[in-house]
């Protein structure tokens, strides 16, 4: 359901509207980068934050981004004494004043307008969580359960820089990253609001650029994005919060948009761009190898046919 509502009490009276959360470890550089871009954006403004927390760092980090801080009210840095992994997700938001707080991850720039489009809609709309998809419909939808959500949102959800939350979810967030072995602590937090009976929104409209890194990997890919995904769904539906037939429809959208382009990706076209684990178990405990075999075919297609769009698109733009 499209969302034609009044417009919502003024906030972020007693501090920034919107803090920016940077989550990092061991990436110096690209940390660094992705800071200066957004602390220069024209719409960055008053009302904007950036905070990045450093999980222990054994590399530069620390020293380049207490260089920024010395010269920019709005970037507050802080350093962990030790690697406290997942819950540095929860750290960063903990740490920030804003009333709004946007995970972000370290290679995530945002477009010019980008900040004010977020503001803009948190002013009007005032929603406990919304949620960011990279499409360019403009469409802002609320989710008033968990199976509108899925429908509408995907494994989209599993993206933790399409994440935005109201300061008073901070205490949902610390107890789902405290109870999480997923992985997805995003995951776990996004259901508990839409759980709660909140108000979510579900945003088409991309404000983001990303930093493409040469490679990428180090974490178990389709043990996270796909079993322990699925795992979390199916829990909701033997809870009764999320029925048996968004589910189905869920895992052919995860195949389909995910499982066969990665599959097609890491076996055939890049895979020296990558290293992640592999276990193609995550993937059969699933899935049907056979059907796997016979529709492996149709996503080097349809992979194709993507890419070339992209590309296309890319093109038409900057000509």
């Amino acid at each position: 359901m499209s969302i034609d509502l009044t417009a919502s009490k003024q906030i972020g009276r007693y501090g920034p509207v919107l803090s920016i959360c940077i989550p990092t470890c061991n990436r110096a550089e690209v940390t660094e980068e992705t800071v200066k871009r957004i602390l220069s954006l024209p719409d960055f403004g008053t009302q904007t934050e950036i905070v990045v927390s450093d999980n222990c760092s054994t590399d530069d980090t620390e020293d380049r981004m207490r260089r920024i801080a010395a010269g920019h009210d709005s970037f507050v840095y802080s350093r962990n004494t030790k690697n406290i992994g997942d819950r540095n997700f929860y750290e960063v938001m903990r740490c920030a004043k804003g009333q709004y707080l946007k995970l972000s991850n370290d290679t995530l720039r945002y477009k010019p307008g980008g900040l004010e489009k977020i503001r803009n809609i948190v002013e009007r709309y005032n929603p406990a969580l919304l949620l960011f998809l990279r499409k360019n419909s403009g469409n802002v939808s609320i989710c008033r359960s968990l199976d509108d959500l899925i429908n509408r949102a995907s494994y989209a959800i599993t993206w933790i820089g399409g994440l935005c939350i109201r300061r008073d979810a901070l205490s949902i967030a610390e107890a789902a990253v405290t109870k999480s072995e997923s992985h997805l602590f995003q995951v776990e937090l996004v259901i508990d609001i839409v759980n709660s009976g909140q108000r979510v929104l579900v945003v088409k409209e991309d404000i983001f650029e990303v930093k493409e890194q040469t490679r990428k990997g180090g974490y178990d890919l389709f043990g996270v994005f796909v079993h322990n995904y699925l795992v979390l769904l199916s829990k909701q539906v033997n809870q009764g919060k999320l029925s048996r037939e968004v589910l189905q429809r869920e895992k052919l959208r995860l195949l389909f948009n995910f499982v066969i382009p990665w599959l097609t990706k890491l076996y055939l076209w890049k895979r020296k761009r990558y290293f992640f684990k592999i276990r193609l178990s995550a993937v059969t405990d699933w899935y049907s190898p056979i059907a796997l075999v016979f529709l492996f075919p149709t996503g080097i297609v349809v992979s194709s046919v993507r890419a070339l769009s992209r590309r296309l698109a890319v093109s038409l733009r900057t000509a």
